[in-house]
């Protein structure tokens, strides 16, 4: 799992790993992990928001470029709020 998707995907204390959710995009999660995924969408609406994000992105292959990307810009945005 690319570093930098796992940094936007686990801010939340019940967060979803990464892996799973994109096992559960691509349908790759038997049916009983599917719906533990589920339940937790259902109550988490940040994890809800990851899911959007990652449904939305058009080319699986810039993954790795374009979490880089968010990344570096919360970091940025996180140092100019603490300062």
């Amino acid at each position: 799992m690319n570093k930098h998707l796992h940094d936007i995907l686990s801010n939340s204390p019940t967060a979803i790993e990464p892996e799973k959710l994109i096992a559960y995009l691509n349908k790759e999660l038997p049916p009983e992990e599917a719906q533990a995924i589920e339940e937790k969408l259902a109550a988490d609406e940040f994890e809800q928001t990851a899911l959007e994000g990652l449904e939305s992105v058009q080319n699986i292959t810039n993954l790795d470029s374009i979490t880089h990307q968010l990344n570096r810009e919360l970091q940025k945005k996180i140092k100019k709020r603490n300062q």
